[in-house]
Formats: structure tokens, C-alpha cells, sequence
């Protein structure tokens, strides 16, 4: 593990409300006191790398959060665990962010994930990388990322204040004036970093589209992301607590037609619906609007074996075991419950003997393994969702510096922007990434 930077230990307790309002030398240019170089809104994943970068920068900074506790999302994220980054390049880390692909690729080269792991080691952070690529603290506790973030802003002479929600922002004379909880603030230059609208409990409830609309940005439309799937389907709330491991899946439409695919992963059977990193990935096209909309979620449940692969092994147990009974197959990954589904949807007899069944059900039994199709209903919405799709339309940002095309001296980063990424770190990364480019620049 690399030493600490400037002392800073991962087990000191961050305490909610860091630093104060302190005047700066000389008083507010317009009158209003205090005021300060840069304010930062929100004090998640970018808002905490643009405050170190703006403060470390000489710059006087203000992190305003409006929840009691600091970095509150990062706690949750990851099961607790946060899974800071992903471990590959940053134009894989770029590419996978669809449409912002090329908005992405700047912010991310200039702190890829090699140098967020770094950053995390020299803050005395261990890191591992995980078989899907996923990056973790060692410790498993999101708790320590946040303390060591947190103090590297404060090291580098950022004050917070929590508790201080934004009422409103607006530009008075040359200055930014925020109206907050904590009083009535100037500033030279703002970075918005307030989040999305997913886990509105965590305090992400929009604020920020309002205040960016105000200065002329365009907003797309926001809808959930990286949020579970609701289905009606008795047998799939059955099945709660099943896992199966190593998935493919395939959103499709009323017509059958893929608007998207995920990767092989994960997938929770739970008591709505469907959970996990495979259907939450394809969450986005259950909440899309039009004829894109998806309705049902396709999934292959081996994809490393094929259809015909799947047909020759159940011929040998039926060659090995012509007595044992359909109901009792052991198809191996596959969890014995949903193998037990999968022969109610095919409507075939669970006691009919293997020697007597002949080809049709161990055919059809084979294609439902490779393709079964899942009704869904809706998701769990913002409330259970990880980022949000939509936001501050790219278009109005620099993406060399984050700075907004409409109005000067104002920045945006992080989940407020037309973002979103999969699961495995991807979205952490553009935060830190875009917050710190911000606080490069304010």
C-alpha cells in the first residue's frame, strides 16, 4: 500500500460538517459576505474531486451539501462496498457510455482509471481488482473512500458545510450568488455537481436541472437507470432468491424487435421482478418512451453453451438415467427451482420418465434455456435506481474544461449531465472524471 498524502489516515471519522463559513480577506466584492472563489453544489463523487482540484488550485472553495452527511451515495454505492472504477482504458470507460461516448473521452483521459486507482492508494486506500473488473477498496468500505476523499479536499483548503441545502442560484453583477441554508453566498465561479434524481432519498432530487435551465441549458428527458425490473409474472416472483450466475439478455419490444443487449452477468430473480447487474443494465429501455419502449427481457441462461450443445447433454441423461424423472435433471449451472419453471412454461410433465419422453420436451426444454422471454411491467423507478438517464443536454458543456457554453464561470459534472453508464464502476468514473476537470478550470 503506498503511504498516506500529507498525513491523512483512512480510519479518522470525517465529521458531518467540515470547516465554516469564513469570510474571505477583504469581503465580497458586491457587498454580500462571505465571499469565495468557487462554490461547489453537492458533495458526491464529482463534487468532492472538484473541490480538492479547485482548492488545490489556491482557489478560496465552499463545498455546500444539503444532506447532514457528506457523500452520502458513495456510502450506499456498491452494496456498501463502492466500486470506485473499472479496471481498462478510458476510451473503453468512454465507449460505454453509448451517445457521450465523445463527450466522455476528454474528461476521461485526462484521469483515467489507472490514476483513480493511484489517487486511491496514495490515500492510503488499497484497492483490488475483482474478475469482472470491477475496482473496490480492499476493505470493502465505502466508508473509507469517502473519509480519504473528503480529506484530500480538506487538505487542500476546501470548507464544507452539510446540512446546507441551495435554494437558489443566480447571477448578481460579475458574481454568482447561491442562496442556501447556510446564508446568502457570492462566488467567482460555481460548479454544479448536485446528481441526478435516482435515490431521491440520498437527497438527489434535481434541484440542479432547474438552476442549469435558468442559465439556458436544455434538459432531456429524465428517466431511471440502473434500476430493477418489474414483472407481473407469477413464476418470476417465485423464484425470489434464485441467482443465476452468467447470464445473456436481450431487451425487446411489443414486436419482438432488440433495442439493447448487456453483457453476460448477473441476474436476482426477487419478489417484483427481476434485480441484479444484467437487468438493470437494460433498465434504461424499460423507462424509454415511444416506439424503443421495451417490454420484455429475453434471456439466454447458458450462454456458453448452445442450443444443440444443450440438446446432445440432455440426450445422454436421458441415455444414462432412462428411469429418473424430468423433475429430477440435474443441469448443472442452472439453479434447480428455475430448471423446475422452465418446465412449467414449456408445460411439460415434471414426472414423466426420461426413457419415455422423447425428443419434443427435452427440445423445448433446451430452447427455453437459450431464449426465455420475460414479461415486464414497469421498474422500480427513480427510488430504486442507481443514475439517471437524461439531464443537462452535453451539448451546452466544454468538454475541455466543463464549463457551460451559455454562461461563463459556470460548471457542470457528474450525474447532472445527460450521463449514464453501466454497472461496474463506469458511472464513479465519469464523476470523478468530469468533477475533477471542473475544479481544473473553475
Amino acid at each position: 500500500m503506498a503511504g498516506n498524502r500529507r498525513g491523512l489516515t483512512p480510519n479518522r471519522a470525517v465529521p458531518e460538517a467540515i470547516g465554516g463559513l469564513t469570510p474571505s480577506p477583504g469581503g465580497s466584492r458586491t457587498g454580500l459576505e462571505p465571499a469565495w472563489d468557487v462554490i461547489v453544489v453537492g458533495a458526491g463523487a464529482a463534487g468532492l474531486m472538484a473541490a480538492a482540484a479547485a482548492a488545490g488550485r489556491g482557489r478560496r472553495t465552499l463545498v455546500l451539501e444539503k444532506n447532514n452527511k457528506i457523500g452520502v451515495k458513495i456510502l450506499m454505492s456498491g452494496g456498501t462496498r463502492c466500486n470506485i472504477t473499472h479496471d481498462c482504458g478510458p476510451r473503453e470507460i468512454a465507449a460505454r457510455f453509448g451517445h457521450a461516448r465523445k463527450f466522455l473521452e476528454h474528461p476521461v483521459g485526462r484521469l483515467p482509471p489507472r490514476q483513480i486507482v493511484e489517487l486511491m492508494e496514495s490515500l492510503g486506500v488499497a484497492t483490488k481488482v475483482e474478475s469482472t473488473g470491477k475496482v473496490f477498496p480492499v476493505s470493502d468500505s465505502a466508508v473509507d473512500v469517502r473519509d480519504a476523499l473528503v480529506r484530500r479536499a480538506v487538505d487542500a483548503g476546501a470548507a464544507f458545510r452539510a446540512g446546507a441545502a441551495v435554494r437558489q442560484v443566480d447571477k448578481a453583477s460579475e458574481h454568482f450568488r447561491v442562496l442556501a441554508d447556510a446564508g446568502e453566498l457570492t462566488c467567482t465561479s460555481l460548479i454544479l455537481t448536485s446528481g441526478g434524481q435516482s435515490y431521491p432519498g440520498c437527497g438527489t432530487t434535481g434541484d440542479g436541472y432547474a438552476w442549469a435551465a435558468a442559465f439556458g441549458h436544455e434538459l432531456v428527458p429524465r428517466r431511471p437507470a440502473l434500476t430493477p425490473l418489474v414483472s407481473e409474472a407469477a413464476w418470476v416472483r417465485e423464484l425470489a432468491g434464485v441467482t443465476v450466475e452468467d447470464c445473456r439478455a436481450v431487451a425487446r419490444t411489443d414486436e419482438g424487435q432488440g433495442v439493447g443487449e448487456a453483457d453476460q452477468t448477473s441476474l436476482l430473480f426477487t419478489h417484483t421482478g427481476l434485480s441484479g447487474p444484467l437487468p438493470m443494465n437494460l433498465s434504461r429501455w424499460f423507462t424509454e418512451s415511444g416506439p424503443d419502449r421495451a417490454r420484455e427481457l429475453d434471456v439466454d441462461f447458458s450462454p456458453a453453451i448452445n442450443r444443440e450443445q444443450w440438446l446432445e447433454r440432455l440426450k445422454k441423461l436421458v441415455a444414462v438415467h432412462p428411469k429418473s424423472t424430468l423433475g429430477n435433471l440435474a443441469c448443472d449451472p442452472l439453479p434447480r427451482r428455475l430448471l423446475e419453471s422452465l418446465l412449467a412454461l414449456g408445460q411439460i410433465d415434471p414426472g414423466l420418465k426420461l426413457g419415455e419422453a422423447g425428443n419434443k420436451p427435452l427440445q423445448t426444454l433446451a430452447s427455453l434455456i437459450k431464449s426465455c422471454r420475460i414479461p415486464i411491467h414497469d421498474t422500480r423507478g427513480f427510488a430504486k435506481a442507481e443514475v439517471t438517464a437524461g439531464g443537462v443536454a452535453l451539448e451546452g458543456v466544454d468538454n475541455r474544461t466543463m464549463q457551460s457554453r451559455h454562461q461563463a464561470g459556470l460548471f457542470l459534472a457528474g450525474e447532472i449531465l445527460d450521463l449514464d453508464g453501466p454497472i461496474g464502476g463506469f458511472n464513479f468514473q465519469a464523476a470523478f472524471s468530469t468533477g475533477h476537470l471542473a475544479g481544473l478550470n473553475a
